[in-house]
């Protein structure tokens, strides 16, 4: 599949151009063109950023993604980090207390938007940190082991403790600019972080490494640590097109690659969204090519072609191509085929008017319907409407306030689709923790006589 990976350090963006094997990456070469011109192609993204947030907080035990989001941006807040994130956390394990407790890695979500909106949110696959990108590579050379990586070029250096896809450990710094004028100095500097690095996954978290990778710029330090083998990373047959020196010099947009999903920094909405996009095109192309096949059972044409017969048998042929493995498990002959056949135009029309195709037209409802309790459905005289009861647990009356305003925010941008909303209720019981509302969404039919 072709595809673009992205890597974004300060103002510099590294445009690579690759086609994805099955396990193998083609690499075509860097790109100097506008990014407006890959528009549509699979995009991975990967950001440096100098100085990430990476705190530890603790939450109240929920599941639900948005209320977990809602209360570690508060959490970040308390500490005084007010900036817009894009966040990746987890839980921290074996932590002794009834709280939920949390590793919080946070980037801003400025850096983000840079790429997306110029290839388009829809084409964003996997945005993450570049340090973790390294440990895609990591993944390539010894997946099962506990790895070490250490990437350096002119301007930073990065390390990441993995083992199975999992990131254990990671670290970024930049390299200062004394440093890189004097002799020996970036060298020195170099290997200085490797050894902190290396003392302290070994020693204050008690990780045991067994490999050191060491790539970029790194790969021409010599470490003198005892008892790890030391490696450098090529790029054998998964990396085909490339020479070692090139390479090296494409680490971390390489390495997005072959890192888990889990490591995702998507925003929430963007996550939801893909979700809902996956689901709602599995639902129309099932639906599609009942239709089809049952129009052209009736001996109907699509697209209003009816009396071009011609193109009525191409379209026939194409149709019938695309729709015969779904005929095949559904009906078991012609006659059953012609029985349902019957009742295509009740079902379209159903299609049109119910009201349950709101949900198809507004991906916001997906994120309000993990939290629904019950859903009412009414279409009259051209107006369809949804009233959703929705009830959550939240530990604080503040908690409650942000989680009504994201809702509120979310059913605003509603209205430029001719959607709008009322709340018609809303509880806030301190005592069980629990907040409940009703919204109804009503949108009215344009009516052509």
């Amino acid at each position: 599949m072709k595809s673009i990976s992205v890597e974004i350090s300060g103002e510099e963006l590294k445009v690579l151009r690759v086609d994805r094997l099955k396990g193998r990456v083609l690499v075509h070469g860097t790109e100097d063109k506008p990014l407006e011109e890959f528009r549509g192609t699979p995009t991975y993204v990967s950001i440096f950023y100098p100085n990430p947030v990476i705190e530890e907080v603790e939450v109240p035990p929920v599941d639900d993604p948005e209320t977990l989001e809602i209360l570690i941006k508060k959490r970040l807040s308390e500490l005084g980090i007010h900036s817009e994130l894009i966040l990746f956390y987890k839980e921290v394990p074996e932590a002794r207390t009834s709280s939920k407790l949390l590793s919080v890695h946070g980037i801003p979500k400025e850096l983000y938007l840079k790429v997306s909106k110029k290839v388009g949110n829809e084409s964003v696959k996997l945005i993450t940190a570049s340090e973790f990108s390294i440990a895609g590579i990591s993944n390539v050379v010894a997946q099962e082991a506990k790895v070490l990586h250490l990437f350096a070029d002119e301007g930073r250096v990065m390390s990441c403790v993995s083992s199975g896809g999992e990131i254990l450990y990671s670290r970024v710094q930049a390299i200062p600019e004394y440093m890189r004028e004097q002799a020996g100095g970036m060298e020195g500097f170099i290997l200085e972080n490797l050894t902190m690095t290396y003392s302290f996954v070994a020693q204050r978290q008690g990780i045991n490494i067994e490999l050191i990778l060491l790539s970029g710029k790194a790969k021409e330090i010599e470490p003198q640590i005892e008892n790890v083998p030391v490696a450098v990373p090529l790029p054998g047959d998964t990396f085909v097109g490339l020479d070692t020196e090139s390479f090296h010099e494409l680490i971390p947009p390489l390495g997005v690659f072959f890192i888990p999903e889990t490591y995702d920094f998507s925003p929430l909405e963007l996550k939801e969204l893909k979700g809902f996009e996956r689901v709602r095109d599995k639902v129309f192309r099932v639906l599609t090519y009942l239709l089809v096949i049952a129009l052209l059972a009736l001996g109907y044409t699509v697209y209003g072609v009816k009396n071009n017969y011609d193109r009525a048998i191409q379209l026939k042929r194409r149709a019938l191509a695309e729709a015969a493995a779904v005929h095949r498990g559904l009906f078991n002959s012609p006659q059953e085929l012609e029985y349902y056949a019957n009742y295509v135009e009740l079902i379209d029309k159903v299609l049109k008017e119910t009201p349950l195709t709101l949900l198809t037209e507004v991906p916001e409802l997906s994120s309000l319907l993990r939290h629904a309790v019950r859903l009412s459905l009414k279409s009259s005289g051209g107006s369809r409407s949804l009233e959703v009861v929705l009830a959550v647990n939240l530990p604080s009356i503040s908690d409650m306030n942000l989680f009504v305003k994201r809702v509120r925010d979310s059913l605003e941008k509603l209205r430029d689709r001719g959607i709008s909303y009322q709340i018609t209720s809303l509880r806030k019981d301190i005592a069980k923790k629990e907040l409940t509302m009703t919204v109804r969404l009503n949108k009215e039919e344009m009516i052509v006589p």
